[in-house]
This record gives C-alpha cells, sequence and structure tokens, in this order.
C-alpha cells in the first residue's frame, strides 16, 4: 500500500474464487487494487500491462501478485445496457473493445495460456458420450487442430467484463491470458449476461444468438460459421465447469443447440 502510495476508502473488500479487491485511493483518485495468487489471474494481470490501456482499464501499477487500475466511473457493464433493452449496442461495443485488444502489436508479450490447454477437460470428452456434450468436444478438437489468426486473446470478454469509464468510453477488465484464434474471443459473449444471472433471459433465446452471429460476424470481420462453432465449442467448456462446481448448465445446453440448427441453417 505504501509503496504506491495507497489508502484505503470505507467500502468492502470485495472476494472472488480467486481474488481480493481493494477500492482505495491514490493521490485522491479512486482505484482498485486487485491482488490474486491464482495462475490464471497473474497471466491476465501481466496481459491487462502489457496493453497498456488499448482498451482495457488504465493500469497505473503492476507486479506479479498485484495491480493497480484506474477505478471505472461511473462503473456500469455492458450487462446494464443490455438489461435496458440495447443489446445490439452492447454487441457493438463489445466489438470495438476486442478490435483495440487485438490490434496491439507491442513487443515483450508476457507469457500466455495456449488455448489448446484452456480446452483440455473438453477436448478429453469421448466421442462415445454420444450427448450434446460430446458433439461440443468434436467442435473444439476441429477447431484447436485447424488455428487461424493468432494472438493474445482476453478469454472472457463478456458484457460483465467491459466497464463503462466515462469519458474514456469502454474498456475491458479481467482477462484470463490466454493465446489463440482471435475468433475464440468473442464467443463468452453469447452465454451473457444470462450466466451472472440477470433479471430476465436473453443470451439463450433463438432471435437473439442468429442477431448477435451476424452483428459480430460483420463487425469483426470473421468467418460466420467458424464463430458459430466457437460458441458450440464454449457452450460445453463452460458447462464442463458448472458441472463440476455442481450447478446446472441450462443456459449452455440451450445455447449450444441453438448454435447447432444454426451450423445446419
Amino acid at each position: 500500500m505504501a509503496r504506491w502510495r495507497l489508502v484505503r476508502t470505507d467500502e468492502p473488500p470485495i472476494r472472488t474464487a480467486t481474488s481480493i479487491l481493494l477500492p482505495v485511493l491514490r493521490d485522491g483518485t479512486p482505484a482498485m487494487l486487485k491482488l490474486s495468487h491464482d495462475p490464471d489471474e497473474r497471466r491476465g494481470n501481466d496481459l491487462m500491462a502489457w496493453w497498456q490501456g488499448a482498451g482495457t482499464a488504465p493500469v497505473l501499477a503492476h507486479d506479479r501478485e498485484a495491480i493497480l487500475l484506474e477505478r471505472a466511473r461511473p462503473g456500469r457493464s455492458l450487462a446494464d445496457l443490455v438489461d435496458a433493452g440495447d443489446d445490439i449496442a452492447a454487441t457493438r461495443q463489445i466489438c470495438h473493445v476486442a478490435a483495440r485488444l487485438h490490434g496491439h502489436r507491442a513487443s515483450d508479450r508476457p507469457t500466455l495460456r495456449l488455448l489448446d490447454d484452456w480446452f483440455r477437460d473438453l477436448s478429453a470428452v469421448a466421442p462415445s458420450r454420444g450427448d450434446w456434450l460430446a458433439r461440443c468436444a468434436a467442435s473444439a478438437r476441429a477447431l484447436l487442430a485447424d488455428p487461424r489468426d493468432p494472438m493474445p486473446l482476453h478469454g472472457d470478454l463478456h458484457h460483465g467484463n467491459v466497464l463503462d469509464f466515462g469519458a474514456k468510453g469502454w474498456r475491458a477488465i479481467d482477462p484470463k491470458g490466454l493465446f489463440g484464434e482471435r475468433t475464440f474471443d468473442f464467443a463468452a459473449l453469447f452465454l451473457n449476461p444470462d450466466l451472472a444471472g440477470r433479471p430476465r433471459r436473453h443470451a439463450d433465446l433463438p432471435h437473439i444468438l442468429a442477431q448477435r452471429v451476424d452483428l459480430v460476424a460483420r463487425t469483426a470481420s470473421l468467418d460466420r460459421l467458424r464463430l458459430i462453432r466457437w460458441i458450440h465449442a464454449w457452450c460445453g467448456l463452460s458447462a464442463l465447469w458448472f458441472l463440476e462446481d455442481k450447478s446446472e448448465p441450462i443456459i449452455q445446453h440451450r445455447v449450444a443447440l441453438h448454435a447447432e440448427y444454426l451450423l445446419i441453417n
């Protein structure tokens, strides 16, 4: 705290499964101190620092186990935009943020986790299982065997991880620090903001999925069918994590089935 000239506020810390976030002041300016020993969080912090604010929350200080970020003001997320009825604007903003992240080409890239390793548990699901998870696993294996346009990836670029920084615009937080195909970085948005427990269904509605697929493919210049295959694969991996936590992957199942329909129609 003293090294970075930080003062605690009276706001309580925010605890997640892998991190502690402390609201602080630095020279009177609101900031957020994130502390974590988790390897994925640390890779994400390294990537945030490497991006140097290109599409991300401005980084004020950084070391291996801590990162100090400028605090979002007013702090609403793109999930709030969806709740207000403007899914198209929210989807476009994610594409614009992704373009800034993916366009960053500085040297000295940090060590990142390969997408093949990220999908390791899903790739191990046997075809003989014969259910929708096995089909998602088959999509993942096919995509990973033929990678396109590899680059540093956020890895969790969805509505809740893109915040309003006022005059500085919408910016990403909480990357996972991955390296792999660019198209994958858009997959997480297709399960959200529903996975965060928003007040009404959205992501798993067939017409919303189709609308989002067309908008993202067009805005980000992606192959539409390949994007749908990545969505399908991501539904499977996210579902496995839910099952490990003893939760039912209802949204992932619905979106996976809708994605399969889009692949054949």
